[in-house]
């Protein structure tokens, strides 16, 4: 099967769900290496982790330096790992530290062997000829007049255009590389039409919105490399097989509270459940239970039951 490096970036409070990351990494029957891009202080466990490798699972530390927001640093952070890793590999995967893994690894690894392997986004239908699409074009058209542009194929030769990636994960065999190369020069392009890499997204209304997405989805209609989209439930954002468990937005599971919006009519999300079952102390990796995910898990329980009634017609 080959070995197969999967990668994250992390810092703050989402080392929360770098340890349940990694504790779906090991549940998956995943066997290569898994490496924590960070920014600042690692935790104790990690710091511990670093450098172990047990059945054929190996866990290993990256500091970065570098002023982008992390996740415009996706396409150059892959490329460091690739390039400074000392053995040989066969693939690459970057996996968002709010995401997980809910299927065995070995579906993976065959999905990368295919094509460049990335997931369809929540609002994951844009065509050909949309306007977003027709503003990304205008810009890089614009770019080539100063030497800097792409030619974008013909809609016949484009079919894969009419769904938009997250980009929450990528895969990749270590021949496709260079798509990682595009994808970073894309997102240095895109640089100053969004306010600089500092800031998550364009402060301004423009053709691009978040640069690292965008970018990810220009770079895949420009790319002439096989691409296969995993569809939108592959994330938990449709109904359907979740085989990555997604969870969108700032009020990341370990943040929020479940059972006052619960109470208000807001159902626990799949995403989040999934979270719960491979947190801080459900794993390898982790610093035991910590209290603050004990009350977490007892606020989910009741959130949960409340849901349920409220399903059954018992909570109105």
């Amino acid at each position: 099967m080959g070995r197969t490096i999967v990668a994250t970036l992390c810092e703050g409070d989402y080392w929360c769900g770098a340890s349940a990351l990694a504790n779906s990494l090991a549940a998956s029957g995943f066997r290569g290496v898994f490496r924590i891009g960070y920014r600042g202080q690692a935790p104790m466990w990690a710091q511990r982790a670093d450098g172990r490798s047990e059945g054929g699972f190996a866990f290993s530390l990256f500091e970065v330096e570098t002023d982008y927001h992390l996740t415009h640093y996706k396409p150059e952070f892959l490329l460091r790992v690739a390039g400074e890793e000392m053995e040989p590999f066969d693939r690459i995967a970057l996996i968002d530290v709010d995401a997980m893994v809910d299927a065995p690894w070995s579906e993976f690894d065959a999905w990368i062997d295919r094509a460049i392997a990335v997931c369809e986004d929540v609002n994951g239908r844009l065509p050909f000829d949309a306007p977003k699409r027709e503003g990304w074009r205008r810009f890089f058209q614009n770019e080539a007049e100063r030497g800097s542009g792409y030619a974008f194929p013909g809609p016949t030769g484009a079919a894969r255009e009419g769904l938009y990636a997250n980009g929450g994960f990528i895969g990749l065999r270590r021949e496709r590389l260079g798509f990682l190369t595009l994808w970073r020069d894309l997102v240095e392009a895109i640089a100053p039409s969004v306010g600089g890499l500092q800031r998550w997204c364009a402060a301004e209304p423009g053709p691009f919105h978040a640069a690292d997405q965008d970018s990810l989805n220009v770079a895949l209609m420009l790319t002439e490399e096989p691409v296969e989209f995993a569809p939108a439930s592959a994330m938990g954002f449709a109904p359907g097989r979740m085989i990555l468990p997604h969870t969108l937005g700032p009020r990341k599971p370990w943040r929020r509270p479940f059972l006052w919006p619960s109470l208000l009519g807001r159902e626990v999300g799949a995403a989040e459940m999934a979270y719960w079952k491979m947190a801080p102390g459900r794993g390898p990796f982790g610093e035991g239970v910590p209290f603050w995910a004990s009350l977490r898990e007892a606020d989910l329980a009741l959130g949960r039951v409340v849901s349920s009634l409220r399903k059954k017609g018992l909570g109105r």
